[in-house]
């Protein structure tokens, strides 16, 4: 067999590589990968949900807006700005997390039309 890694190679154990499209891969290539984990690969793909994590931001968002009102009202203006600033800091990863859906979306779209 062909290794994707080393090239061609005869070797007796060869194990399935997600990193490689799931190819087999000769045991000496699979046992230095950085993932591996004693017997087992311990790699995994991240792939995140951005319709919860741009819900739970904007939960974040409205509970310090919310604080940061109360604190108003009660004339502590430097803890609220502290809170403010801490929610704009979130609506900046929230925008993030919208436009790299709004990517995907049109990544997903684009590919369907073909």
């Amino acid at each position: 067999m062909i290794c994707p890694i080393c090239g061609p190679k005869d070797c007796k154990e060869w194990r399935i590589c997600i990193l490689h499209d799931s190819k087999p891969v000769c045991e000496d290539c699979c046992s230095a990968c950085r993932y591996r984990k004693g017997y087992r690969c311990g790699y995994r793909r991240e792939e995140t949900d951005h319709r919860a994590e741009i819900y739970k931001l904007d939960r974040q968002i409205n509970d310090l807006e919310a604080k940061a009102d109360h604190l108003y009202r009660r004339s502590l203006p430097a803890r609220a700005d502290k809170l403010m600033y801490k929610a704009a800091m979130l609506r900046r990863e929230k925008r993030g997390f919208e436009h790299e859906a709004l990517q995907k979306d049109r990544q997903g779209a684009a590919g369907d039309h073909r």
